[in-house]
């Protein structure tokens, strides 16, 4: 780019000319100018393989604009100003550059879920965040709003008066969209070393064979830094921002895992795994030590994090003071009354340490009553696994006969509350779906996995029905795929599996088929319209609305499966109010998706509706179509999607980003932003 005067018509697009105005709380004026294409410079490992870590970084340049000191007029437009321009000083800065203290703005197609089946999509949206806290302040659909509003939000007036209202740069998305990060609710970090193999054995004969040999080498730190490294990378470059890991049952290689989260600026629960019972001589700890390193690990995580300012941290200062005899069992009942403890979970800005019996068998009750008394002690979450096979369930009743079930056996434990969250539960009676939703505990659903493993198919949609919180995982390396965007394909296809007839004489379905209408008319009236299963949603409108009809075995679509990954898993892991949708309050924690990748795995023609690319892109697309990740503000992961001319682009594929305004005459609206088509 010529660096004093970049040109405009050719690859670039002037939306807005701003009234360069003194502004109080900055030195300068920087403006981003709105741009349709930008230049741009631009295996899974082994026990055995050490391969050279190769970054990818993507140089996304901008214009930033300087304003000279020359008097302009000072009416603000949003649209192109006939007349002279202002003489603009330009210079180009990465995305990798860290963003001045203030707001920042994302301008174009908005996708998130509001609510389980309320998929909103903002044509024309305006999402901007506090660069120093990471916080959404404000989302605005422009669409609705006249050109003189539109400058109002992202220009300053001549008096300065709403300077602190208006971003500092507003990135214009084009032909790209924003939508909320992943959130993979069930991942073993030391399993990504064999992801993709062992596929041809159940469950239980599976960790003896391949899982317990894995993790066992995690004593080895210099390993554990090449794997966690990876497994990691992989996750955040496939768009998972929250992943809750289990790592394996040695202390210093978790500690690696939370540095390697914290240097990668993932938001993660990292456990360490507790198992003191039924595991191989070369891959079991003793009861007391366990327990202290659990306790170690909390102490880590909290000392080391950025934040140390909490009322509610409790230092485990003296190692053994929680006790291992059993405190009083509650009292069983099928109507357990929801927990009073605060449900609020003690996190420092990203890193939060989560107490994890591996599961039932592996775990006396000795352990599983003193990681009870650590997660109520500090308020932490519990991840662990529940019914998961038929075998395992019958080892459970074996072991532990005065149970009224297996997921009995975690509540009288005290590991079942509305902090625990639990894989699988793929077999849960009806018994421990409502101890589940009583206590407030949440479900991951691993489709994959349970397919791979032989496990069998949950039935989430029952689930929702009866009120049990479900998001999503990929349970490496029981599931076969890092990516979060292929458990929601494999959670659309186990639904689908489940409505064929699973349960054709199970009383249970049909008693909440009873009730289902009633919940279902209370969740419409709380969410919106609810667009039928074989109905179209209009072009703007909300889609793939809840379908349940009061039938629990209706399958899910592809915008439940998309609210499972992001607004579910947020529940479930008890982060619903920080994460999961761009409701203002939020942290950003998001994707910037190009679906017209060079390298793309899907393809598009022209004819397809916004709605129909994000299906298309949920169906088809992976890493290759994400341009950027975002934590809590920060930009942890970038890639060009754009290497190659895209000259043979269509016209008509540019246009699905912002609709042009028309009056009621069909007229162009002056000023009417387009963002991301051809002048």
């Amino acid at each position: 780019q010529n660096e004093t005067n970049p040109p405009l018509g050719v690859g670039w697009s002037s939306e807005t000319q701003l009234p360069f105005a003194p502004r109080s709380r900055l030195d300068r004026i920087s403006t981003t100018i709105l741009v349709r294409s930008l230049p741009r410079s631009f295996r899974i490992p082994s026990f055995a393989v050490r391969g050279a870590r190769t970054a990818l970084t993507m140089q996304a340049e901008k214009i930033v604009v300087e304003p000279v000191k020359k008097a302009r007029d000072p009416s603000p437009t949003s649209g192109h100003k006939s007349g002279s321009q202002p003489t603009k000083k330009a210079r180009a800065v990465s995305t990798s550059d860290p963003p001045p203290t203030g707001l920042r703005g994302f301008r174009g197609v908005l996708i998130h879920s509001k609510a389980l089946g309320e998929l909103e999509i903002l044509r024309d949206g305006l999402l901007v965040y506090d660069t120093t806290t990471g916080v959404i302040t404000n989302v605005t659909d422009l669409t609705a709003l006249s050109a003189d509003q539109i400058s109002d939000l992202i220009s300053v007036r001549p008096d300065g008066s709403n300077a602190s209202q208006v971003p500092d740069e507003v990135e214009a998305l084009g032909q790209r969209f924003l939508m909320p990060g992943l959130i993979d609710g069930h991942a073993h970090a030391p399993q990504y070393a064999f992801t993709g193999t062992g596929m041809d054995l159940p469950l239980l004969e599976w960790l003896e064979t391949y899982t317990f040999p894995c993790e066992a080498k995690f004593s080895d730190l210099e390993h554990a830094r090449h794997v966690y490294s990876k497994a990691v990378h992989r996750h955040i470059k496939n768009g998972t921002t929250t992943c809750a890991w289990f790592a394996s049952l040695h202390l210093e290689a978790t500690k690696l895992l939370v540095d390697i989260v914290r240097e990668k600026g993932q938001r993660a629960h990292i456990g360490k795994v507790s198992m003191d019972r039924n595991s191989p001589s070369y891959y079991i700890e003793e009861t007391v030590q366990g327990i202290a390193d659990v306790e170690s690990l909390i102490d880590y995580v909290k000392e080391t994090g950025p934040d140390m300012n909490s009322n509610t941290c409790i230092p485990c200062s003296t190692k053994g003071a929680v006790a291992l005899s059993p405190p009083p069992p509650p009292t069983a009942s099928s109507n357990v009354p929801a927990s009073t403890a605060a449900a609020t979970i003690d996190v420092d800005d990203l890193v939060t340490a989560t107490i994890i019996p591996r599961f039932v068998p592996s775990c006396t009750s000795a352990m599983m009553h003193a990681l009870g008394r650590l997660s109520s002690l500090h308020n932490l979450p519990v991840h662990s696994h529940l019914s998961e096979s038929p075998g395992e369930i019958e080892w459970v009743k074996q072991l532990h006969p005065d149970c009224a079930s297996y997921g009995d056996v975690y509540y009288q434990h005290g590991l079942m509350h509305e902090r625990t969250y639990m894989a699988h539960c793929v077999h849960c009676s009806k018994g421990e779906r409502s101890l589940m939703r009583d206590t407030g505990c949440g479900v991951v659903h691993c489709p994959s996995s349970n397919f791979m493993l032989k496990s069998g198919v949950c039935d989430v949609r029952r689930l929702l029905v009866e009120g049990v919180k479900v998001g999503l995982g990929t349970d490496i390396a029981g599931g076969c795929s890092s990516s979060m965007f292929d458990s929601i394909r494999q959670c659309v296809i186990a639904s689908r599996t489940a409505s064929f007839g699973q349960y054709p004489d199970d009383e249970e379905v049909v008693e909440a088929a009873v009730d289902a209408s009633a919940t279902i008319a209370v969740a419409a009236g709380a969410v919106g319209d609810i667009i039928p299963s074989d109905g179209a949603a209009e072009e703007g409108g909300n889609v793939g609305g809840a379908n349940v009809g009061g039938d629990p075995t209706e399958p899910l679509n592809y915008a439940e499966a998309f609210h499972l990954a992001t607004m579910g898993g947020a529940s479930v892991l008890g982060l619903d109010d920080k994460i999961g949708n761009f409701f203002p309050g939020k942290s950003l924690d998001a994707l910037i998706i190009d679906p017209h990748a060079d390298d793309s795995n899907f393809d598009l023609f022209g004819l397809e509706t916004v709605d129909e690319i994000f299906e298309k892109f949920l169906f088809l697309g992976d890493d290759r179509n994400v341009c950027q990740v975002f934590v809590q503000g920060r930009n942890v992961y970038s890639q060009d999607t754009r290497s190659r001319s895209r000259s043979n682009s269509s016209a008509s594929e540019l246009e699905y980003a912002v609709p042009p305004k028309r009056s009621s005459s069909g007229a162009l609206l002056k000023g009417t932003p387009v963002v991301g088509m051809d002048e």
